[in-house]
């Protein structure tokens, strides 16, 4: 989490490869908590499969090299405003 305020909180995923090969193209994928939206990603492209978020690469940021990261960012609605926002997103995976 970069930031929270009432209503709403800003977070980030930092994606790695923990091998000696480039990771070419990523996939991160997570059920948020029920009520939260995501309202914005920035450095990669938003898709839904239900209630599951899914991040896909921005495609200039597909390839990650070992020892290198690809970030991207999200804004996030929440429905209590005094609701803090989950440490990490529960069932976070990365393909």
């Amino acid at each position: 989490m970069v930031n929270s305020w009432p209503g709403g909180y800003q977070a980030e995923v930092t994606v790695r490869t923990s091998g000696q090969a480039p990771l070419s193209g990523w996939t991160v994928r997570w059920t948020p908590p029920p009520g939260h939206g995501i309202a914005q990603v920035w450095n990669g492209a938003l898709a839904r499969n239900g209630a599951e978020v899914v991040v896909r690469d921005a495609g200039w940021n597909a390839v990650v090299q070992p020892g290198r990261t690809a970030d991207f960012g999200f804004l996030v609605r929440t429905p209590d405003r005094t609701a803090p926002p989950p440490e990490s997103p529960d069932g976070l995976t990365c393909e």
